[in-house]
């Protein structure tokens, strides 16, 4: 048998050819009915429930053939027989079968470096999106160097084996790190059938893996790739004429691709090919292990099949058979007349075989010409599904639009012109009636001190008026006794003109400042709103299902640091509508309505604040639960109707608040605190243990007492020791 030369050079393009449904978990196949209008694609049924996904594979696909038999430059007994051959039978696969664009064949004096070059000089033209498939059979060979290494080659047909003459030979430098770069298509895949073609890879691929999962499928259709198949190692001769009139290893790569039914990739082929090879050529005493490696990248080419092709040409294989059927008949016709039994018992048999394979043929054209039917309606569906989601975006997209413009025109409805007088102007009164009072204060103060000390004075000159000397007629004892006498009287008198001196002129104090303070009261009882997106910020917190609940904060905006406002709660949000709520409130359609109170000029309190969700208009009130912040320190208790002032320090010894703390407290110009009692208590807000605060109780007779349970005065909160104490108003 001869050793044939022949160089397989196998490099594939993928580029998009029609839409390919994939169905993962049975890795079935098809194409749609148009491939040049909208790129190989496949539509993978991603979960096997029928939800289909969309994997572009390649935009074209291109393929490469070259055979070369004839070697102007080579003796006689040096050319081919079976490398034309074979690169023709792998043409014919590929139209009948696969799905490509443009197949370009060379043939002997076609395959010239010039025309071979020329040829992929073309292909860097292709998009990005593409995939090559080139197969070259020819003769391969290697040069040693200096280096101690080898390079190897192929020779076009121009080319020469002998390193004596020049050559036009096309080293494997050149193609893996020029002609691979320059193609700028997705995938390539090199097939090469050849005596030193391993040489084309530097190293090995490891073991073989590939999965059908969509995940995988995804991965392999985004990744480039450079794939190269050798039909033998580095320094090895490749077997010629195999079973089929093929060579042992293009007799293989047909087998593999013409067995299959679905879409297959290079790293399939390769690790099935090199089993089947190897066996074959140890058969015969020989040694040829087909290669398989990267030259770079992560994706995998895919050969895609035409549906239709593998139809046609099983129903030619059925009319072979049933053709080789007729002339079985026939010669069993022609065994009984000659009464030739034992004839006409192998005719029988090679009968029964026959049918077998035209039944078995007859039911694998059923079930593809079903799955051509299940996945063109699978198409259809799938085509079908995604125009319904585009209609779907688009309604939901106009309706989010006319919703905006519904709310934008709410919004612009409800504004009101701002009050004659803003919280910033109310403030500032209350700034100017409170520096009048205080005025006022410091003047009857000084007042009243000026009138004190007078008396002082007053009394002071009495002890050195004449009656307080000593007459020589009087005994030290009757002296002592008259002044204490005197100045006893006069002290009685002093406290009687001291206070009567401070109620005098606390009067006049209060009777002057008495219209400041009601012009304070009228101010202090104005309320501010702020509403819509301009004036108010909403912040949601973290759905909370167990108790059907948002925490949210409502924040004013804009104003003087000095002057805003926010207050924190919890809105009763039912769990059926609480996603879509959320959603809203991304999409901008929660705002907020917040009135705020100035009771003092420090002190700018909340009295409402309601959550409204413009779609719907609505409205949820923060001070439905029992607990609203108010600031750091204040606390609405909608339980009791109180506000709770509430201070945490790091614990110290002893207890740095006494019982009447709550008596003494000016909290922002707020005064009037007291202490919790017994029922209050029990409500103080998180998280605050109510066991160890002072509070108020009355006994039988109605007297009250401060009490306070618990033998500490720390509390603990989160681990760490805290002095608490709480006041309310």
């Amino acid at each position: 048998m001869k050793f044939g030369i022949s160089v397989l050079l196998f490099i594939f393009v993928v580029l998009t050819f029609g839409v390919y449904e994939l169905e993962a978990a049975k890795g079935s196949t098809d194409v749609d009915v148009d491939p040049h209008t909208r790129g190989v694609k496949i539509v993978a049924d991603s979960d096997g429930k029928g939800k289909f996904e969309e994997i572009k594979l390649y935009k074209k696909v291109h393929a490469i053939i070259i055979g070369i038999d004839s070697y102007p430059r080579l003796p006689q007994n040096q050319h081919l027989d079976y490398a034309v051959s074979d690169a023709k039978a792998v043409e014919r696969v590929l139209r009948q079968k696969y799905i490509f664009h443009n197949i370009y064949t060379l043939y002997n004096e076609q395959a010239t470096r010039a025309g071979i070059l020329g040829l992929f000089q073309q292909l860097s033209q292709v998009s990005k999106d593409d995939a090559v498939f080139v197969f070259y059979a020819g003769h391969g060979g290697q040069d040693s160097t200096r280096f101690g290494d080898d390079i190897g080659y192929i020779v076009p047909y121009d080319g020469s084996l002998s390193s004596d003459i020049p050559n036009n030979n096309i080293s494997m430098t050149l193609l893996k790190e020029d002609i691979s770069k320059r193609i700028p298509a997705k995938h390539i895949f090199y097939v090469m059938n050849t005596c030193y073609g391993g040489l084309l890879l530097a190293t090995r691929a490891g073991e073989v893996s590939s999965s059908r999962n969509i995940d995988y499928l995804r991965r392999i259709a985004s990744e480039p790739v450079r794939q190269v198949l050798t039909a033998g190692g580095p320094d090895e001769q490749v077997l010629d004429s195999g079973p089929n009139g093929e060579s042992v290893f293009t007799g293989r790569f047909l087998e593999i691709l013409n067995s299959a039914d679905d879409f297959i990739t290079a790293s399939e082929i390769s690790s099935q090919i090199s089993e089947l090879v190897f066996s074959d050529a140890q058969a015969r005493g020989h040694k040829q292990t087909p290669q398989y490696g990267r030259l770079f990248g992560l994706g995998d080419f895919v050969f895609m099949p035409s549906k239709a092709g593998s139809a046609d040409s099983i129903k030619k294989q059925i009319a072979a058979l049933e053709e080789e059927m007729r002339l079985l008949e026939q010669r069993e016709a022609d065994a009984i007349q000659a009464h030739q039994e034992q004839e006409q018992r192998k005719i029988q048999r090679q009968k029964a075989v026959m049918q077998a394979k035209i039944e078995a043929k007859k039911k694998k054209l059923e079930r593809i010409d079903a799955e051509i039917k299940r996945k063109q309606q699978e198409a259809q569906q799938a085509a079908k599904e995604a125009v319904r989601r585009q209609q779907q975006e688009a309604d939901e997209q106009a309706r989010l639009s006319e919703v905006r413009k519904q709310v934008e025109q709410k919004r612009a409805l409800m504004r009101t012109q701002e009050q004659s007088t803003s919280l910033e102007a109310a403030v500032a009164e209350l700034v100017a009636l409170n520096k009048e009072i205080e005025d006022l204060r410091r003047t009857f103060r000084d007042e009243t001190q000026k009138r004190v000390l007078a008396i002082l004075n007053q009394h002071k000159n009495s002890y050195t008026a004449p009656e307080l000397v000593k007459d020589e007629f009087e005994t030290q004892a009757e002296y002592e006794a008259r002044i204490k006498r005197i100045t006893g009287a006069n002290s009685e008198d002093n406290q009687r003109t001291f206070s009567a001196v401070v109620t005098e002129m606390d009067q006049a104090y209060r009777e002057l400042i008495k219209p400041f303070v009601q012009q304070m009261q009228a101010v202090a009882k104005q309320r501010f709103q702020f509403q819509g997106q301009d004036q108010t910020e909403v912040i949601l917190g973290q759905y909370y299902p167990e108790g059907a609940h948002f925490p949210v904060t409502v924040k004013t905006r804009g104003l003087p640091e000095s002057l805003a406002v926010q207050t924190k709660s919890y809105i009763k949000v039912p769990r059926e509508g609480a996603r879509l709520f959320k959603q809203n409130y991304v999409n901008g359609f929660i705002t907020a309505e917040l009135v705020a109170q100035p009771v003092t000029e420090q002190a700018i309190v909340p009295v409402t604040a309601v959550v409204i969700d413009d779609t719907n208009d609505m409205r949820y009130d923060l001070f439905e639960f029992s607990h609203v912040k108010l600031d750091d320190k204040m606390v609405f208790d909608a339980k009791n109707n109180i506000v709770w002032w509430i201070e945490i320090k790091e614990h110290h010894r002893g207890n740095p608040y006494p019982p009447h703390f709550c008596q003494n407290l000016d909290y922002k110009g707020i005064r009037g605190w007291r202490l919790p009692n017994n029922i209050e208590r029990s409500n103080v807000p998180s998280p605050i243990s109510h066991e160890k605060i002072y509070y108020t109780e009355k006994d039988r007779s109605g007297r009250q007492h401060i009490k306070r349970n618990g033998g500490d005065y720390q509390q603990y909160i989160d681990g760490n020791a805290y002095d608490v104490v709480a006041c309310v108003k």
